[in-house]
């Protein structure tokens, strides 16, 4: 009886133990998150007003930022990283890089462009670059690609472009599919 006691209080224990690890983990991920925004929204108040500047949020990041990113409609505002690639868009959403004249910004659906596949046709979208004034867009066409395609970009010069994934079930761990919301200058 007492050996079962003793063994019922350690479970209880170190579910305990357990459960104060993963409290702490996820604290430390989310706190770890909220620093990064911090530290790239003052990177950006450096780079903001010279193109040739490229000030890293912290001494080690992959990226810098190059750009915001302001949907007014839905209270958004994201600083937007030199290049779209895997380590960056942890942090933010990413501009990617491609031979057209058009501005194009990636990011994860789950996080930073969970937003996207919600906007509507004629949504307002600015963006302002790096050493250039605010400039503003208008939602005229949303779509979804294989990410193996980009045929989409053929005849679209100008334009803001958003890319996210998407995924066709929760069991889709590396989504094939693309959503695209294209705006133009307004």
């Amino acid at each position: 009886m007492k050996s079962r006691r003793k063994l019922l209080r350690l479970l209880a224990f170190c579910i305990v133990i357990l459960g104060l690890v993963l409290v702490f983990k996820s604290s430390y991920v989310y706190g770890k998150a909220q620093l990064a925004q911090f530290l790239l929204r003052q990177a950006w108040q450096e780079n903001k007003t010279d193109a040739n500047r490229q000030q890293k949020a912290w001494y080690y990041a992959d990226g810098y930022p190059v750009g915001e990113l302001f949907v007014e409609s839905r209270d958004i505002s994201q600083i937007v990283l030199n290049e779209a690639s895997n380590r960056n868009l942890a942090f933010a959403p990413g501009i990617w890089h491609h031979p057209s004249n058009n501005i194009l910004v990636a990011a994860h659906n789950d996080t930073h462009f969970s937003f996207v596949k919600e906007l509507k046709l004629g949504e307002q979208i600015s963006y302002q670059a790096q050493g250039k004034a605010q400039q503003h867009f208008k939602v005229i066409n949303k779509m979804y690609v294989d990410y193996r395609d980009s045929n989409w970009l053929l005849g679209l010069n100008g334009y803001l472009v958003l890319i996210t994934c998407e995924r066709r079930s929760r069991l889709d761990l590396v989504p094939e599919g693309r959503v695209v919301v294209v705006a133009e200058r307004v």
